[in-house]
């Protein structure tokens, strides 16, 4: 089992937990996690090697779980997050949170090169303050996301003394 925490006194990192003994021991390095705007699962890759996670500086980075190595993708723009992985492991989904229209990305996790993959906006737009919880189904066919409106009146008020 994979997980990411923190124990006290450290920064976040990914751990591994044996489900026969229940030992913990850390995969990443410390300052290695989820971007805090994820919540919910961890983006381990379809062939189970890797997870995309974020480092202490935000950036997008890929733990090899044999060696807990973390190497930074290329070709990411802050503040974007992953979402999942493509069926051959290689690219990683990833959109900016909070903006409307939302375009959604493959990004090859060796070399950075991007390709558009959707743009996703609500079909009323009307209020709309972004997109967020953007989940894709492991084989790409599907997706949802979630958005907030904001709703308000505006009242005028004429010959008020």
């Amino acid at each position: 089992l994979i997980v990411a925490g923190l124990r006290p006194g450290e920064a976040r990192r990914l751990y591994r937990i044996d489900l026969a003994d229940g030992r913990v021991s850390p995969i990443s390095q410390e300052g290695v996690g989820l971007p805090s705007a994820i919540t919910g699962q961890l983006r381990v890759s379809p062939d189970g090697r890797r997870i995309a996670a974020v480092d202490e500086s935000n950036r997008l980075v890929v733990v090899t779980l044999d060696d807990g190595r973390a190497q930074v993708v290329p070709g990411v723009e802050a503040p974007e997050l992953p979402l999942g992985w493509t069926e051959d492991s290689r690219g990683i989904f990833v959109y900016t949170p909070q903006t409307l229209p939302s375009r959604v990305f493959i990004v090859d996790a060796e070399t950075g090169r991007r390709t558009l993959w959707r743009e996703v906006t609500p079909r009323d737009r009307s209020s709309v303050t972004g997109i967020d919880n953007f989940v894709i189904a492991s084989d790409a066919t599907s997706w949802f996301y979630a958005f907030e409106r904001v709703r308000s009146e505006l009242y005028l008020a004429e010959g008020v003394r």
